[in-house]
């Protein structure tokens, strides 16, 4: 659900089939980072747990309201 409320407003704006499937696998490269990155901050105690395990939805679920709600 996460993906696809940013998703929609990128590829909105994008020219054709094909940059919208980059988009699409940009985003899903930039989930997977920021999902691993805070894994590690979650192992090493810099986050609780519960954070390291939500931090990609909840970053990428605020970026999407966020971008909906701007979308015309």
């Amino acid at each position: 659900l996460d993906g696809k409320m940013i998703d929609r407003p990128i590829v909105a704006r994008a020219q054709g089939v094909l940059a919208g499937v980059g988009m699409s696998l940009i985003l899903g490269f930039f989930y997977y980072v920021l999902y691993s990155l805070a894994g590690a901050l979650g192992k090493q105690g810099y986050l609780p747990p519960w954070l390291a395990a939500w931090m990609g939805n909840l970053v990428f679920g605020a970026t999407g309201l966020t971008m909906l709600a701007r979308l015309k």
